[in-house]
């Protein structure tokens, strides 16, 4: 389970890293929130 959630964040950091597209950021915190 939390193993899971780590990958899912992982790929989020990921998203985050590539498309530095705010939107992005903002729903990433969104999820982590």
């Amino acid at each position: 389970m939390f193993t899971g959630i780590v990958e899912e964040l992982g790929v989020i950091k990921s998203l985050e890293v590539k498309s530095n597209n705010p939107a992005v950021e903002i729903k990433a915190v969104e999820i982590l929130s």
